[in-house]
């Protein structure tokens, strides 16, 4: 059986969240879940995790949860057992974010959203590691070596296992990597200021989260079919 490509979501909350990176999520998830065959991992938080979740494809998408039912939404993951959540405690010391008494002595509800990251990365059963990280922090952080507590945020525990494990991580606050993920974006949809604003639109609107997963992805699917047809009509005539 050929491996599931699979690529981990995460990164800034709303508030430090810039309109035009959201937007941007929400297209990588949409291409990298519809056309190129990944499934994206991510948490149930507000802002980078949701664009990724609205983004991406049914039935292609999981959210793993910092308590069993957090998301709300069927793509929730919760995975339980004394051993396995302390091989993740074990992967959050080692990535070298905290020590193990810095880490006990966190509030409850910090543990349980830092206990989650190393799922998101390296799968239920953190040993299916996933091929890069998409992310954005403040920082631009990379690695557990450009990791900065308190400025990086919880998504640096994510980032910095990732490093641990060579995995590569794409953090949209670079240029460069903010300009790949966009030339990668705009090879299948034609990703313009119109579109982009329909988006943010469809983002900003007050409905459950399943409608405007629907609304996204009906207008996502018209745009790539529309993209199609204009690349089929150039190809014929230029023959």
């Amino acid at each position: 059986m050929k491996p599931i490509k699979r690529f981990a979501g995460i990164g800034t909350r709303p508030g430090k969240l810039p309109d035009d990176i959201a937007v941007l999520q929400v297209g990588a998830s949409f291409i990298l879940t519809h056309v190129c065959g990944f499934l994206g991992e991510s948490g149930e938080a507000l802002g980078s995790d949701r664009n990724f979740l609205l983004g991406s494809k049914q039935g292609c998408f999981r959210i793993h949860e910092s308590r069993r039912g957090a998301s709300k939404m069927p793509e929730g993951v919760y995975t339980d057992g004394k051993a396995i959540l302390n091989e993740s405690h074990r992967l959050i010391v080692d990535s070298g974010v905290a020590t193990l008494k810095e880490f006990r002595g966190f509030k409850e509800s910090t543990r349980l959203l830092w206990q989650r990251n190393p799922f998101q990365v390296l799968g239920p059963d953190l040993k299916d590691p996933v091929n890069f990280v998409l992310c954005h922090t403040p920082d631009g952080c990379i690695s557990h070596e450009t990791y900065q507590r308190g400025l990086t945020g919880g998504t640096g525990v994510a980032i910095a296992i990732a490093s641990r494990h060579n995995i590569p991580v794409f953090n949209t606050q670079r240029d460069d990597h903010r300009e790949r993920i966009h030339r990668l974006v705009n090879k299948y949809l034609n990703f313009d200021t119109r579109m982009q604003l329909t988006i943010l639109q469809h983002l900003r609107a007050h409905a459950p989260v399943a409608r405007k997963r629907e609304l996204i992805t009906t207008f996502l699917m018209n745009q790539l079919e529309m993209n199609k047809d204009a690349e089929v009509h150039q190809s014929l005539s230029m023959s």
